[in-house]
C-alpha cells in the first residue's frame, strides 16, 4: 500500500490556503476511486480517516484508490462565515445561509478542478462527512456543467443542514438516476446547530432525494443503542463502510 501527501497551493478569498491529500493506492486494479472530505478541522479529518482506515481491507474489494483530503487552513474562513451567517439567520430563520454556502462553492470549485483536470479522474465516489457533505454536493453538481461525467456516487455521513441538499435539485433527473446516493445518520449525534437545529434531518434529506426522482437513494439512522455522546458520536458510523462495498 503506497501512501503519497500531495500539497496543492489555492487561493481563495484572496488568501493563500492549502488543500492536502494524502492518496492511498489499494493497488487492486479496481478503477474505482473513493475520495473522503471531512469537516474543516483537523480533528474531524483524522476522526475520519481512522474510520476509513480502520476497513482499508473491506475497501479494496470495491476501490483501487481512496484520496483523504484534509483542508483545515480553511477554518478561519468558516469561522468568519458561519459569524455572518448567524447574524442573517438569528432574526430570520428562513434566510439563506449564503456566506457560509459560498465559501463551500469556492472550495468545491477548487476539489473539482483538482480531481477532473489535475488528477484526470474518471470514476469517483465521494465520501463527506458534516460540513465535508455539503463541500461534496457542491462538487458532485460540477458534472452538469461538464460533458465528462466523473462522479458516481455521493455518501453523506451525518450531514448537516437540510439546506446543503437543495443544491442537488440543479443537476437533471436523468444524471441523478445514474448516481449511488447512501446518507447515514447516527442517532448518538446529541451535535445541535447555533440556531436550534438538530444535525439529524433525515426526513427533510428524504423527502427532497424523492422529489428529485431519486427513489434509490438510501437515508438510514445507525443506533450503536449508547446514550447520545454528541461529539464523539458527530462521526461516520462504524458499519458504514460495510454500505458502501
Amino acid at each position: 500500500m503506497k501512501d503519497v501527501k500531495e500539497t496543492y497551493q489555492l487561493h481563495v478569498f484572496n488568501k493563500p490556503k492549502e488543500i492536502n491529500i494524502i492518496n492511498i493506492d489499494l493497488a487492486t486494479g479496481l478503477e474505482p476511486v473513493l475520495v473522503l472530505v471531512a469537516g474543516f478541522s483537523k480533528n474531524s479529518f483524522e476522526g475520519s480517516a481512522k474510520v476509513i482506515l480502520k476497513d482499508i481491507d473491506k475497501l479494496k474489494k470495491k476501490f483501487g484508490r481512496i484520496l483523504m483530503i484534509e483542508y483545515s487552513s480553511y477554518k478561519e474562513d468558516q469561522s468568519d462565515a458561519c459569524d455572518r451567517r448567524d447574524r442573517i439567520v438569528d432574526p430570520n430563520p428562513d434566510a439563506k445561509y449564503q456566506p457560509e454556502e459560498d465559501l463551500n462553492i469556492e472550495i468545491a470549485g477548487k476539489i473539482d478542478e483538482i480531481l477532473r483536470v489535475q488528477l484526470k479522474l474518471t470514476n469517483v465516489h465521494l465520501l463527506g462527512k458534516c460540513n465535508g457533505g455539503a463541500v461534496l454536493i457542491d462538487t458532485l453538481v460540477r458534472d452538469e456543467y461538464n460533458p465528462e461525467k466523473i462522479y458516481n456516487a455521493l455518501y453523506l455521513a451525518v450531514p448537516g443542514s437540510y439546506f446543503n441538499v437543495i443544491l442537488i435539485e440543479k443537476m437533471s433527473k436523468d444524471r441523478l438516476k445514474e448516481i449511488k446516493f447512501i446518507f447515514r445518520w447516527r442517532q448518538q449525534d446529541g451535535y445541535q446547530f447555533k440556531w436550534g437545529k438538530s444535525n439529524k434531518e433525515l426526513e427533510k434529506y428524504e423527502s427532497k432525494m424523492k422529489e428529485l426522482g431519486c427513489d434509490d437513494c438510501v437515508c438510514e439512522m445507525y443506533d450503536d443503542g449508547t446514550p447520545e455522546l454528541a461529539k464523539d458520536a458527530h462521526e461516520i458510523d462504524p458499519k458504514f463502510v460495510d454500505r458502501i462495498v
